[in-house]
């Protein structure tokens, strides 16, 4: 019964992904048929641009790179906009393919084509940026600036940029910036950890209080209860993992962030709760075995604590974690 099941189901999954594939196949068809009956030339361009769209959206990035280099061909005498969006659909292509280089080149002429338009820059500049060449992703992000001050991605970018060189004063500044023109839960905890290595400690808990007012979001919570935490502000700390974990449901990092507060300040009763609480939920767990077995220590239950170590030792494939348990298990001893 069970071979015919799965029978069964290797049947539904092999026609349905050949439905797509059949489907795949008329759409393309009949992209093609357009472009055999289109009445002129601005028609047949617009026809072959919907079918680039398909290729890339269908994965079959050679069809559409071979087409966008037939187009850009000299004798195919496309006006200064179509050609333009060709290089676009080209870059994407080259993207796609991991062909960087050519991306890069094909990015640098359409900005030759339109040196004021900003979607060349900030394509170029995200380029550089994923492949770490970092001061040339900056030096374009500034360019895209230069045409649009308000460019949020262009802002958001070169902020990360200025935070990852420590410069968190221009971090800062152009992640306000960001924020004025649109908000976003990501971008305030970046703006809130400059503020942070600024030492505006006090404007950072702020800027985060104000967005979790609106969003209940893990990341934030973890960053304003850690902000809490430092300063000794341990009912707040509680009271912002508890509404987290009680909107957003069960999560690891914020159930750990939770016990490891309980532990600095001495609730040990509420870290063993939280600790077994959130083992039954993600189980085989190893750092929540450790905090379990510290808990147990602090508890006065060596032999549980000793027993989850040697346990974590025997288990364990991290060669760290094996010595800082050997190491914690002495101190048990």
């Amino acid at each position: 019964m069970f071979k015919y099941k799965l029978f069964l189901l290797f049947s539904i999954l092999f026609l349905f992904s050949s439905s797509l594939f059949a489907g795949s196949l008329v759409e393309e068809k009949i992209l093609l048929e357009k472009i055999a009956v289109t009445k002129n030339k601005k028609e047949q361009i617009l026809a072959k641009q919907n079918l680039i769209k398909f290729y890339i959206s269908n994965n079959k990035y050679d069809e559409s790179r071979d087409l966008c280099l037939t187009l850009l061909d000299s004798e195919s005498k496309l006006t200064k906009k179509q050609k333009f969006q060709i290089y676009i659909y080209l870059i994407d292509t080259y993207k796609y393919m991991n062909n960087y280089n050519s991306a890069i080149e094909v990015c640098k002429e359409a900005e030759f084509l339109y040196p004021k338009n900003i979607l060349p820059k900030i394509i170029l500049a995200d380029i550089y940026m994923d492949n770490i060449l970092y001061e040339n992703a900056k030096n374009k992000y500034k360019e895209a600036l230069l045409i649009d001050k308000n460019s949020r991605q262009a802002n958001v970018k070169i902020a990360d940029i200025y935070a990852m060189q420590g410069a968190f004063d221009l971090a800062f500044k152009h992640y306000e910036t960001a924020q004025k023109i649109q908000q976003d839960v990501s971008t305030s905890i970046k703006m809130a950890k400059a503020a942070i290595e600024l030492g505006f400690v006090d404007k950072a808990i702020n800027m985060l209080e104000q967005i979790y007012r609106i969003k209940i979001d893990n990341n934030i919570a973890i960053t304003l209860a850690n902000l809490y935490k430092e300063h000794g502000r341990f009912k707040d700390a509680e009271k912002t993992l508890l509404l987290v974990l009680e909107t957003n449901g069960n999560n690891l990092d914020v159930s750990l962030n939770l016990a490891s507060l309980y532990i600095l300040f001495q609730h040990y009763d509420k870290a063993k709760a939280m600790l077994l609480s959130t083992k039954s939920k993600f189980p085989d767990t190893e750092v929540v075995d450790f905090l379990l077995a510290e808990t147990y220590y602090y508890l006065s239950d060596k032999k549980t604590a000793i027993n989850i170590m040697n346990k974590i030792i025997a288990t364990t494939k991290s060669e760290y974690i094996r010595k800082h348990s050997e190491n914690m298990l002495n101190t048990y001893k």
